[in-house]
């Protein structure tokens, strides 16, 4: 027979898979149906509470449930709230080796003149430039390739392992959290450090150029040679892009001991 406890367990366990989701941008972005992140959240919950019953409750459990069976209203609000914050917290950790991807597009899309080229993302119902978004569709390409999913379920069965439900807020050290949002944005600029470099030297000699023989009038096609020459050092460099994202799904998979 089921008990209120087992009950209370598996809700508290389906909060923190949802909240966890939530902030996964892959998993569970704006671009995935609610229907699919519902249905992702109760099957991982089923998977840990049902199946392999690794979940381990806290004792706090017990004071969510009165003597007669009954649930007590604030002390179970508290508990999901908790269960929520720290899955949004560990998936808002997990996105931060996605995100550099769009950021080194942005990077190289203002450089190269692309900012009036802007697609709708679906992630965050924003526009972005084009090379933002190859950039994330190349990440989100090799995420599948390197089996990093595995990496993101793997760490949320730690959080289950090491973190019971119902307990309290793990302390997370302020200094991790500050170099992890660093490294963000020293990853995509390392991604798009060649090209850039190409970039700015190309410019450079424009505008010498334009300097010396302004009978050539290269100022009216400026432009387009500005897009031609960041379009040519994005395929001469994507390779170089590539690794430095397959470096990140790297530290993924370290940072949850896989």
């Amino acid at each position: 027979m089921i008990t209120t406890n087992q009950i209370v367990v598996a809700l508290l366990a389906l909060f923190r898979c949802a909240g966890f989701l939530a902030f996964t941008p892959v998993l569970g972005g704006q671009q995935v149906p609610r229907t699919v992140k519902v249905g992702l959240a109760v099957t991982l919950t089923w998977m840990w509470v049902g199946a392999a019953g690794t979940v381990t409750p806290a004792p706090a459990v017990n004071e969510m449930v009165a003597e007669d069976g009954s649930l007590r209203i604030l002390p179970a609000a508290l508990g999901a709230g908790r269960e929520v914050a720290l899955g949004a917290a560990c998936g808002f950790l997990m996105s931060l080796f996605l995100i550099p991807a769009k950021i080194a597009g942005s990077y190289l899309g203002h450089e190269a003149g692309l900012q009036m080229a802007s697609l709708m993302d679906p992630n965050s119902n924003t526009s972005g430039n084009v090379l933002s978004e190859i950039f994330d569709a190349l990440l989100i390409i090799l995420f599948f390739a390197f089996n990093a999913h595995h990496y993101l379920l793997y760490g949320l069965d730690v959080m289950f392992r090491f973190w019971p439900v119902g307990g309290r807020l793990p302390q997370v050290s302020p200094q991790f959290v500050a170099d992890r949002i660093s490294s963000v944005h020293h990853t995509a600029f390392l991604a798009v450090l060649p090209a850039v470099t190409c970039l700015f030297v190309s410019m450079c000699g424009m505008l010498i150029l334009m300097r010396s023989t302004p009978q050539f009038s290269l100022f009216s096609i400026g432009q387009s040679l500005r897009v031609g020459m960041g379009l040519l050092a994005v395929l001469l460099f994507l390779p170089h892009t590539l690794r430095v994202f397959a470096v990140a799904l790297s530290e993924l998979k370290a940072s949850v001991g896989f």
